[in-house]
């Protein structure tokens, strides 16, 4: 029964899984779900309900016979990425001890369930489209077909098909009811979503799975991903992560977004699409993609990292820059690369050589088995050579945030401790495996980072706790002290960071602007820049000399014309009406 118990805490989110050994994690995590129960009655029912199955999740699987292929053998090939869900096949006839009944019928498996009607794919027939479209492409441009190449989504992607929302539903019914009042409370937390429009949400039991049905992905994500709070869950919701997990398939555990390899076709591009899928094949996707009838279905050993498999395409794509002007971050360069017209990997020498050393490097390990699931390897976590947080500190344009309900934003925290008598660094907010980050209480935290090898040593406690507090953060980009290294680049409002530019480009006008911005973000970021601002009035007076003549006349004429175009959109976004009226006496002050 204590094993049954620990899981369920797992299941729930309330243990997590690297502390389902660890005695007082469990002791804790027991006691908060016992005065969960205490607290609200429908919860307490649902776990009775729930323990008299044992709380189990049963997936019935399919199984098909495995053609696995190696990069040596992939030579010479062009390969292009197929983005998929990590979903398994099979029915899903119970999530943590309530019946329900959901035939799965997504993810790696597909081609090889539908092998005998030669289906390489299933989507939406717009996406469908698209690939057969750059498949067609690539033969044509450089007369070779390509190879598809299954790269995964997150979790976050099983939030969306039927086969997930119809167990959903399904322990709602299977279940004592919801309290009125907390089913009120999330039709309302629904209704005023500040990420899309859900206004008219028609209520939990007032049509909200034919609602979802017939609303977006991302909608019908976003109500499951509300349904997934702790609130909720704490409520007697259904337990939404743990039907994630009973539909996923379990060789993809821990995996991240990009890993590839789980299945290789061959699209024949001389077949149009097989338009209006029944539903038995699949009730979210109207539209099959085929497979080239003399290829057959190919699978890795083990799932590769995007940034290996797809090597060069990763290189360019992470190169880039997003449409403000920053660097594309690891989720992002890994989109763009999936989505590019023209975005292939040639199966080279080189390319060889990288792929089969990583297959050698990961011989014997776990982490990446398609044989047998495990930890991904993948591209999210860190190298050998320092821990996995030191390229988020160095490169955080490249990682997601937290975004707090106040409206900011977190990216890093250290603490420090000790282990063995030994000092040590760790970060508290963390990278999870589908490419988010997750902040935890400091003791969870180390645990974490040691299981995974993201700390950083030191030789005494002053170290430790000095580089926890902010040595980390030295010569990165993350150093407020760090030496300026930007060129002004003539954009007011642009998001440009005034307080990196060379003090001799810095242009009064712009800093003016860029002052006021920053004081709206907050006082400590806005008084760095008052030394400036002032130092630029002071030049604009005569009583400090003139550095016109670092602003070509050109550049000068820039900025003003600049303001006047973004002063209208700053004060939308930015100010208040007070403020607002102090940016046009400014502007008018100096003429604009």
């Amino acid at each position: 029964m204590a094993a049954n118990i620990i899981k369920r805490l797992a299941q729930l989110g309330i243990l997590s899984l690297e502390n389902m050994n660890n005695p007082s994690k469990i002791k804790s995590a027991t006691n908060q779900y016992e005065t969960i129960k205490k607290e609200n009655s429908v919860f307490a029912k649902r776990e009775r309900l729930a323990e008299k199955n044992n709380f189990d999740t049963v997936m019935d699987a399919e199984e098909f016979p495995k053609n696995i292929t190696t990069p040596e053998k992939l030579q010479g090939e062009i390969l292009i990425p197929l983005p998929g869900d990590p979903s398994n096949i099979g029915l899903l006839s119970q999530v943590g001890g309530i019946p329900v009944k959901s035939n799965v019928q997504g993810g790696g498996k597909f081609a090889s369930k539908w092998k005998d009607k030669n289906l390489a794919w299933g989507s939406q027939f717009d996406a469908a489209k698209a690939h057969l479209n750059k498949v067609r492409y690539i033969e044509d441009t450089y007369g070779q077909s390509p190879l598809s190449n299954n790269t995964l989504m997150t979790n976050s992607s099983m939030r969306s098909p039927e086969f997930i929302r119809t167990p959903i539903f399904q322990q709602l019914e299977n279940s004592p009811k919801l309290l009125k009042k907390d089913v009120l409370e999330f039709d309302e937390r629904v209704r005023n979503d500040k990420q899309f429009d859900l206004s008219d949400w028609p209520g939990l039991f007032n049509g909200g799975e034919e609602y979802l049905a017939n609303s977006s992905m991302r909608k019908r994500g976003k109500v499951l991903e509300l349904m997934d709070q702790k609130r909720f869950r704490n409520q007697g919701f259904p337990t939404v992560q743990e039907t994630i997990e009973g539909a996923r398939d379990p060789r993809f555990a821990g995996s991240v977004l990009g890993d590839s390899g789980a299945v290789i076709v061959r699209v024949d591009p001389r077949q149009d699409l097989m338009l209006n899928l029944p539903d038995s094949i699949h009730k979210n996707y109207d539209t099959g993609i085929m497979r080239d009838p003399n290829s057959d279905v190919l699978q890795l050993e083990r799932l590769v990292p995007y940034n290996k498999w797809f090597k060069d395409l990763y290189a360019e794509k992470i190169a880039g820059l997003d449409k403000y002007g920053r660097p594309l971050t690891v989720p992002n360069a890994i989109g763009a690369g999936n989505l590019a017209k023209d975005g292939f990997q040639r199966a080279d020498q080189e390319w060889v050589d990288v792929n089969m050393a990583f297959m050698e490097q990961m011989k014997g390990n776990p982490k990446g088995m398609l044989a047998g699931g495990g930890a991904s390897a993948g591209l999210l976590s860190g190298g050998n050579d320092q821990p996995a947080f030191m390229d988020r500190v160095n490169n955080p344009d490249r990682y997601p945030v937290i975004n707090n309900e106040d409206g900011s934003i977190s990216t890093h925290m250290m603490a420090n401790g000790s282990v063995d008598g030994k000092a040590v660094a760790y970060p508290t907010i963390q990278m999870m495996p589908d490419g988010t980050l997750k902040q935890f209480q400091p003791r969870e935290a180390l645990d974490r980072a040691l299981e995974n090898k993201n700390v950083k040593w030191f030789d005494s406690d002053d170290e430790a706790l000095n580089w926890a507090s902010k040595g980390y953060k030295v010569g990165t980009p993350l150093d407020p002290n760090r030496a300026p290294a930007q060129d002004y680049e003539g954009d007011l409002m642009g998001g440009m960071d005034f307080s990196k530019v060379n003090s001799e480009q810095r242009p009064f006008l712009p800093t003016i602007a860029e002052y006021g911005k920053s004081m709206l973000r907050g006082a400590a970021t806005g008084s760095l820049d008052t030394a400036d601002s002032i130092r630029g009035l002071g030049e604009k007076m005569g009583f400090i000399p003139d550095t016109s003549k670092y602003m070509p006349d050109a550049a000068r004429e820039q900025a003003r014309q600049s303001m006047r175009d973004r002063i209208p959109e700053y004060e939308r976004k930015y100010t208040s009406d007070e403020e607002d009226s102090f940016f046009k006496q400014v502007g008018a002050f100096f003429g604009l």
